[in-house]
Protein backbone atom coordinates (compact mmCIF):
# COMPACT_ATOMS: atom_id res chain seq x y z
CA UNK A 1 0.00 0.00 0.00
CA UNK A 2 0.77 4.01 -0.18
CA UNK A 3 2.09 5.91 3.00
CA UNK A 4 1.40 9.62 2.44
CA UNK A 5 4.37 11.33 4.57
CA UNK A 6 4.12 14.91 5.48
CA UNK A 7 7.23 16.85 5.75
CA UNK A 8 7.57 20.79 5.37
CA UNK A 9 6.49 22.08 2.65
CA UNK A 10 6.67 19.08 0.59
CA UNK A 11 5.11 15.87 0.64
CA UNK A 12 6.57 12.74 -0.27
CA UNK A 13 5.18 9.34 -0.80
CA UNK A 14 6.61 6.43 0.58
CA UNK A 15 6.10 2.88 -0.43
CA UNK A 16 5.58 -0.13 1.79
CA UNK A 17 5.03 -3.92 1.07
CA UNK A 18 3.67 -6.38 2.96
CA UNK A 19 3.93 -9.81 2.19
CA UNK A 20 1.82 -12.70 4.20
CA UNK A 21 2.73 -16.05 4.16
CA UNK A 22 -0.05 -17.49 2.98
CA UNK A 23 0.40 -15.68 0.08
CA UNK A 24 3.30 -17.31 -0.99
CA UNK A 25 2.83 -20.48 -3.64
CA UNK A 26 3.58 -23.14 -1.84
CA UNK A 27 6.67 -24.15 -3.78
CA UNK A 28 8.09 -21.17 -2.56
CA UNK A 29 7.07 -22.22 0.84
CA UNK A 30 8.05 -25.84 0.41
CA UNK A 31 11.79 -24.47 -1.26
CA UNK A 32 12.14 -21.64 2.42
CA UNK A 33 11.47 -24.49 4.95
CA UNK A 34 13.44 -27.01 3.04
CA UNK A 35 16.67 -25.35 4.35
CA UNK A 36 17.37 -26.94 7.08
CA UNK A 37 15.07 -30.45 6.62
CA UNK A 38 13.70 -32.75 3.76
CA UNK A 39 10.55 -31.91 1.89
CA UNK A 40 8.01 -34.39 3.57
CA UNK A 41 9.27 -32.60 6.80
CA UNK A 42 8.10 -29.05 5.10
CA UNK A 43 4.84 -30.50 3.65
CA UNK A 44 4.16 -31.62 7.25
CA UNK A 45 4.69 -28.53 8.44
CA UNK A 46 2.50 -26.50 6.40
CA UNK A 47 -0.01 -29.06 6.53
CA UNK A 48 0.05 -28.52 10.99
CA UNK A 49 0.12 -24.91 10.12
CA UNK A 50 -2.60 -24.70 7.91
CA UNK A 51 -4.74 -26.71 10.24
CA UNK A 52 -5.05 -24.88 12.85
CA UNK A 53 -8.11 -23.43 11.52
CA UNK A 54 -9.49 -26.04 10.18
CA UNK A 55 -13.17 -26.63 10.51
CA UNK A 56 -14.59 -28.86 13.49
CA UNK A 57 -17.11 -31.57 11.85
CA UNK A 58 -19.40 -33.45 13.91
CA UNK A 59 -21.79 -36.05 11.89
CA UNK A 60 -25.31 -37.04 13.44
CA UNK A 61 -27.28 -40.20 12.68
CA UNK A 62 -31.09 -39.82 13.20
CA UNK A 63 -33.06 -43.35 13.21
CA UNK A 64 -36.20 -44.37 14.23
CA UNK A 65 -39.61 -45.86 13.58
CA UNK A 66 -41.62 -45.01 9.99
CA UNK A 67 -43.59 -41.69 10.82
CA UNK A 68 -41.82 -40.90 13.97
CA UNK A 69 -41.27 -38.01 13.04
CA UNK A 70 -37.40 -38.16 11.95
CA UNK A 71 -38.08 -35.04 9.15
CA UNK A 72 -39.38 -32.75 11.45
CA UNK A 73 -37.02 -32.64 14.07
CA UNK A 74 -33.97 -32.25 11.50
CA UNK A 75 -36.01 -29.43 9.68
CA UNK A 76 -36.69 -27.77 13.03
CA UNK A 77 -32.67 -28.37 14.31
CA UNK A 78 -31.90 -26.38 10.74
CA UNK A 79 -34.44 -23.52 11.52
CA UNK A 80 -36.31 -24.68 8.51
CA UNK A 81 -39.89 -26.46 9.56
CA UNK A 82 -42.44 -24.91 8.20
CA UNK A 83 -40.76 -23.41 5.10
CA UNK A 84 -40.19 -26.88 3.16
CA UNK A 85 -42.66 -29.90 2.05
CA UNK A 86 -42.08 -32.72 4.34
CA UNK A 87 -42.60 -36.04 2.05
CA UNK A 88 -42.24 -39.50 2.71
CA UNK A 89 -38.07 -39.91 3.55
CA UNK A 90 -35.92 -42.26 1.06
CA UNK A 91 -33.84 -44.52 2.63
CA UNK A 92 -30.82 -42.07 3.87
CA UNK A 93 -30.95 -38.39 3.27
CA UNK A 94 -28.63 -36.23 3.90
CA UNK A 95 -28.62 -32.26 4.83
CA UNK A 96 -25.86 -30.21 6.83
CA UNK A 97 -25.81 -27.21 9.17
CA UNK A 98 -23.09 -24.50 10.34
CA UNK A 99 -22.62 -23.10 13.76
CA UNK A 100 -21.86 -19.41 13.17
CA UNK A 101 -17.94 -18.98 14.83
CA UNK A 102 -16.03 -16.28 15.97
CA UNK A 103 -13.54 -14.28 13.65
CA UNK A 104 -10.71 -16.74 13.07
CA UNK A 105 -12.05 -19.44 15.18
CA UNK A 106 -12.50 -22.77 13.25
CA UNK A 107 -15.55 -23.50 11.46
CA UNK A 108 -18.12 -26.11 12.93
CA UNK A 109 -19.86 -28.13 10.62
CA UNK A 110 -22.46 -30.55 11.86
CA UNK A 111 -23.73 -33.13 9.11
CA UNK A 112 -26.66 -35.30 9.08
CA UNK A 113 -27.78 -37.86 7.66
CA UNK A 114 -31.50 -39.63 7.93
CA UNK A 115 -32.23 -43.37 7.70
CA UNK A 116 -36.00 -43.49 6.35
CA UNK A 117 -38.20 -46.46 6.48
CA UNK A 118 -37.82 -47.69 10.27
CA UNK A 119 -36.57 -50.81 10.71
CA UNK A 120 -35.84 -51.93 7.14
CA UNK A 121 -33.22 -50.03 6.53
CA UNK A 122 -31.36 -50.44 9.46
CA UNK A 123 -28.29 -51.59 7.88
CA UNK A 124 -27.89 -48.23 6.02
CA UNK A 125 -26.20 -47.30 9.48
CA UNK A 126 -23.00 -48.68 8.14
CA UNK A 127 -22.83 -45.77 5.71
CA UNK A 128 -22.01 -42.50 7.84
CA UNK A 129 -20.29 -44.58 10.92
CA UNK A 130 -16.53 -44.72 10.06
CA UNK A 131 -13.50 -45.74 12.66
CA UNK A 132 -11.99 -42.64 11.94
CA UNK A 133 -15.06 -40.38 12.68
CA UNK A 134 -16.82 -42.19 15.44
CA UNK A 135 -14.99 -40.14 18.34
CA UNK A 136 -17.55 -37.47 16.46
CA UNK A 137 -20.04 -39.45 15.61
CA UNK A 138 -23.95 -39.01 17.67
CA UNK A 139 -26.72 -40.98 16.97
CA UNK A 140 -30.25 -39.86 17.71
CA UNK A 141 -33.27 -42.48 17.86
CA UNK A 142 -36.30 -40.98 17.51
CA UNK A 143 -39.54 -43.05 18.55
CA UNK A 144 -43.53 -42.42 18.48
CA UNK A 145 -45.45 -41.57 21.41
CA UNK A 146 -48.11 -41.97 19.70
CA UNK A 147 -47.79 -45.67 19.19
CA UNK A 148 -46.95 -47.23 22.64
CA UNK A 149 -47.69 -50.91 21.92
CA UNK A 150 -44.30 -50.89 20.11
CA UNK A 151 -42.67 -48.45 22.11
CA UNK A 152 -40.28 -50.41 24.20
CA UNK A 153 -39.47 -53.26 21.78
CA UNK A 154 -38.57 -50.28 19.49
CA UNK A 155 -36.29 -48.44 21.52
CA UNK A 156 -34.47 -52.08 22.80
CA UNK A 157 -34.40 -52.71 18.43
CA UNK A 158 -32.52 -49.64 17.76
CA UNK A 159 -30.33 -49.29 20.89
CA UNK A 160 -28.86 -53.01 19.98
CA UNK A 161 -28.57 -52.28 16.64
CA UNK A 162 -26.28 -49.28 17.57
CA UNK A 163 -24.15 -51.66 20.05
CA UNK A 164 -24.10 -53.90 16.86
CA UNK A 165 -22.99 -51.38 14.37
CA UNK A 166 -19.94 -50.18 16.34
CA UNK A 167 -18.79 -53.06 18.17
CA UNK A 168 -16.17 -54.26 15.91
CA UNK A 169 -14.91 -50.64 15.67
CA UNK A 170 -14.17 -49.86 19.27
CA UNK A 171 -12.04 -51.90 21.66
CA UNK A 172 -13.92 -54.74 23.81
CA UNK A 173 -13.69 -54.44 27.30
CA UNK A 174 -14.83 -57.15 29.77
CA UNK A 175 -17.94 -57.10 30.54
CA UNK A 176 -19.33 -54.25 28.37
CA UNK A 177 -20.37 -52.86 25.80
CA UNK A 178 -16.85 -51.53 24.25
CA UNK A 179 -14.64 -48.66 25.23
CA UNK A 180 -16.20 -45.11 25.26
CA UNK A 181 -14.65 -43.14 22.07
CA UNK A 182 -16.40 -40.00 22.68
CA UNK A 183 -14.21 -37.81 25.51
CA UNK A 184 -16.98 -35.63 26.74
CA UNK A 185 -19.12 -39.17 27.11
CA UNK A 186 -15.94 -40.65 29.32
CA UNK A 187 -15.81 -38.41 31.44
CA UNK A 188 -19.38 -38.32 32.35
CA UNK A 189 -19.85 -41.95 32.88
CA UNK A 190 -16.92 -42.99 33.94
CA UNK A 191 -17.79 -40.62 37.10
CA UNK A 192 -21.40 -41.57 37.64
CA UNK A 193 -22.20 -43.13 40.83
CA UNK A 194 -24.14 -45.41 39.00
CA UNK A 195 -21.43 -46.88 37.06
CA UNK A 196 -21.34 -50.71 38.37
CA UNK A 197 -24.83 -50.99 36.74
CA UNK A 198 -24.32 -49.29 33.36
CA UNK A 199 -23.48 -50.54 29.65
CA UNK A 200 -22.88 -47.31 28.18
CA UNK A 201 -22.88 -47.55 24.16
CA UNK A 202 -19.35 -46.05 23.33
CA UNK A 203 -21.06 -43.10 21.36
CA UNK A 204 -23.49 -40.75 22.43
CA UNK A 205 -26.94 -41.27 22.01
CA UNK A 206 -29.88 -39.54 22.45
CA UNK A 207 -33.64 -40.85 22.52
CA UNK A 208 -36.23 -38.60 21.56
CA UNK A 209 -39.71 -39.90 22.48
CA UNK A 210 -41.97 -37.45 19.91
CA UNK A 211 -45.57 -36.85 19.74
CA UNK A 212 -45.55 -36.18 23.66
CA UNK A 213 -49.32 -33.97 22.52
CA UNK A 214 -50.83 -37.56 22.05
CA UNK A 215 -49.22 -38.99 25.24
CA UNK A 216 -50.29 -36.13 27.72
CA UNK A 217 -53.46 -37.25 27.68
CA UNK A 218 -52.85 -40.93 28.87
CA UNK A 219 -54.08 -42.36 32.34
CA UNK A 220 -51.21 -40.74 35.06
CA UNK A 221 -50.49 -43.80 36.58
CA UNK A 222 -49.96 -45.61 32.51
CA UNK A 223 -47.48 -42.98 31.85
CA UNK A 224 -45.94 -43.05 35.13
CA UNK A 225 -44.62 -46.51 34.54
CA UNK A 226 -43.80 -46.18 30.98
CA UNK A 227 -42.04 -42.92 31.74
CA UNK A 228 -39.82 -45.18 34.47
CA UNK A 229 -39.18 -47.61 31.95
CA UNK A 230 -37.81 -45.50 29.16
CA UNK A 231 -35.68 -43.88 31.76
CA UNK A 232 -34.30 -47.17 32.92
CA UNK A 233 -33.41 -48.47 29.55
CA UNK A 234 -31.53 -45.40 28.59
CA UNK A 235 -30.08 -44.79 31.39
CA UNK A 236 -28.67 -48.77 31.54
CA UNK A 237 -27.32 -47.93 28.17
CA UNK A 238 -25.94 -44.18 29.09
CA UNK A 239 -28.31 -42.28 27.18
CA UNK A 240 -29.89 -39.15 26.84
CA UNK A 241 -33.66 -39.30 26.69
CA UNK A 242 -36.29 -36.29 26.04
CA UNK A 243 -39.79 -36.25 24.92
CA UNK A 244 -40.65 -33.53 22.44
CA UNK A 245 -43.61 -32.54 20.23
CA UNK A 246 -43.16 -30.67 16.97
CA UNK A 247 -45.95 -27.93 17.66
CA UNK A 248 -44.91 -27.42 21.45
CA UNK A 249 -42.15 -24.74 21.31
CA UNK A 250 -40.83 -25.33 24.68
CA UNK A 251 -39.58 -29.20 23.95
CA UNK A 252 -38.83 -28.04 20.60
CA UNK A 253 -35.98 -25.39 22.04
CA UNK A 254 -34.99 -28.23 24.59
CA UNK A 255 -34.19 -30.51 22.03
CA UNK A 256 -32.30 -28.20 20.04
CA UNK A 257 -30.21 -26.87 22.78
CA UNK A 258 -29.23 -30.61 23.73
CA UNK A 259 -28.64 -31.42 20.23
CA UNK A 260 -26.11 -28.54 20.29
CA UNK A 261 -24.37 -29.64 23.40
CA UNK A 262 -23.59 -32.60 21.32
CA UNK A 263 -22.35 -31.18 18.30
CA UNK A 264 -20.93 -27.81 19.46
CA UNK A 265 -20.27 -27.88 23.02
CA UNK A 266 -22.83 -25.70 23.48
CA UNK A 267 -23.81 -24.85 27.00
CA UNK A 268 -27.08 -26.44 28.78
CA UNK A 269 -28.06 -26.26 31.99
CA UNK A 270 -27.02 -28.91 34.94
CA UNK A 271 -30.39 -29.99 35.26
CA UNK A 272 -33.20 -32.56 34.99
CA UNK A 273 -37.04 -32.90 34.48
CA UNK A 274 -37.55 -36.35 35.92
CA UNK A 275 -41.66 -36.32 36.79
CA UNK A 276 -44.04 -38.31 34.71
CA UNK A 277 -46.47 -35.43 34.88
CA UNK A 278 -44.31 -33.04 32.18
CA UNK A 279 -42.00 -33.75 29.44
CA UNK A 280 -39.09 -36.03 30.42
CA UNK A 281 -35.80 -33.72 29.79
CA UNK A 282 -32.80 -35.87 30.96
CA UNK A 283 -29.47 -34.75 29.23
CA UNK A 284 -26.37 -37.38 30.09
CA UNK A 285 -25.60 -38.45 33.25
CA UNK A 286 -28.36 -36.62 34.99
CA UNK A 287 -30.47 -39.94 35.82
CA UNK A 288 -29.70 -42.33 39.23
CA UNK A 289 -31.34 -45.58 39.60
CA UNK A 290 -32.72 -44.82 42.30
CA UNK A 291 -34.49 -42.38 41.57
CA UNK A 292 -35.75 -44.16 38.74
CA UNK A 293 -37.28 -46.84 41.60
CA UNK A 294 -37.99 -50.35 40.99
CA UNK A 295 -40.27 -52.45 38.69
CA UNK A 296 -43.76 -53.88 39.75
CA UNK A 297 -43.25 -57.31 40.45
CA UNK A 298 -39.67 -56.92 41.50
CA UNK A 299 -39.22 -60.56 42.36
CA UNK A 300 -36.96 -61.59 44.96
CA UNK A 301 -32.91 -62.43 44.36
CA UNK A 302 -32.56 -60.50 40.85
CA UNK A 303 -32.07 -57.19 42.72
CA UNK A 304 -28.21 -56.87 40.87
CA UNK A 305 -29.22 -58.70 37.72
CA UNK A 306 -29.77 -55.91 35.47
CA UNK A 307 -30.95 -57.64 33.09
CA UNK A 308 -33.92 -59.22 34.41
CA UNK A 309 -34.88 -55.85 36.00
CA UNK A 310 -34.82 -54.79 32.17
CA UNK A 311 -37.17 -57.53 31.61
CA UNK A 312 -39.52 -56.77 34.55
CA UNK A 313 -39.59 -53.16 33.25
CA UNK A 314 -41.01 -54.25 29.92
CA UNK A 315 -43.24 -56.54 31.85
CA UNK A 316 -44.43 -53.84 33.57
CA UNK A 317 -45.32 -51.37 30.55
CA UNK A 318 -47.00 -54.62 28.73
CA UNK A 319 -49.59 -54.81 31.59
CA UNK A 320 -50.75 -51.20 30.47
CA UNK A 321 -49.27 -51.71 26.95
CA UNK A 322 -48.76 -55.12 25.48
CA UNK A 323 -45.90 -54.69 23.64
CA UNK A 324 -45.95 -55.95 19.96
CA UNK A 325 -43.21 -57.06 17.86
CA UNK A 326 -42.94 -55.61 14.55
CA UNK A 327 -41.40 -57.11 11.86
CA UNK A 328 -38.48 -55.58 9.69
CA UNK A 329 -40.81 -55.91 6.48
CA UNK A 330 -40.44 -53.20 3.51
CA UNK A 331 -40.66 -49.42 3.03
CA UNK A 332 -44.13 -48.69 2.18
CA UNK A 333 -44.43 -47.78 -1.48
CA UNK A 334 -45.86 -44.06 -2.14
CA UNK A 335 -47.69 -42.91 -5.24
CA UNK A 336 -44.30 -40.61 -5.58
CA UNK A 337 -42.10 -43.83 -5.20
CA UNK A 338 -40.89 -46.59 -7.07
CA UNK A 339 -39.38 -49.99 -6.86
CA UNK A 340 -35.74 -49.79 -7.00
CA UNK A 341 -33.75 -47.08 -4.45
CA UNK A 342 -30.38 -46.79 -6.51
CA UNK A 343 -26.89 -44.94 -5.48
CA UNK A 344 -27.36 -42.53 -7.44
CA UNK A 345 -25.76 -39.54 -5.57
CA UNK A 346 -22.39 -38.86 -5.21
CA UNK A 347 -21.24 -35.91 -3.01
CA UNK A 348 -17.89 -34.95 -2.65
CA UNK A 349 -16.83 -33.12 0.48
CA UNK A 350 -12.92 -31.79 0.44
CA UNK A 351 -11.11 -30.86 3.53
CA UNK A 352 -7.32 -30.49 4.15
CA UNK A 353 -7.09 -33.66 6.23
CA UNK A 354 -8.93 -35.90 3.47
CA UNK A 355 -11.30 -36.17 0.77
CA UNK A 356 -14.62 -37.88 1.25
CA UNK A 357 -16.76 -39.48 -1.10
CA UNK A 358 -20.24 -39.49 1.00
CA UNK A 359 -22.70 -41.98 -0.91
CA UNK A 360 -26.32 -41.04 -0.34
CA UNK A 361 -29.16 -42.44 -1.39
CA UNK A 362 -32.17 -41.07 -3.02
CA UNK A 363 -35.20 -41.85 -5.33
CA UNK A 364 -34.25 -41.89 -9.08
Amino acid sequence: YQRRVHGKGNQKMEEKKEVKEESIPLGAQLISKSTSTNIWDSCTQIYLEQDKTHKKENTVIFVGDKNAGKTSLIQAFLNQYGKKEIKSSAPMEYAFGRKSSLVGSAKELAHLYEIGGGKAFHELMQIPISPERLESTIVVVVLDLSKLNTIMTSLKFWLSTISQQIGTMVPKEKGKAGKLVNEKHSTIWAAHEDKKYLSPIPIPVLVIANKYDTFIKEDPEKKKWLSRALRFICHRKGCSLIMTSISDKGSITAYKNLLSYFLFNSEIPDTADLGYDKALYIPPGLDLMSKIGEPKSLKAGIAGNISAIETLWTETVSEFYPQEEEELGEIEKGPDQIDTVSYTHLRAHETLRYLVCRLLLEKK
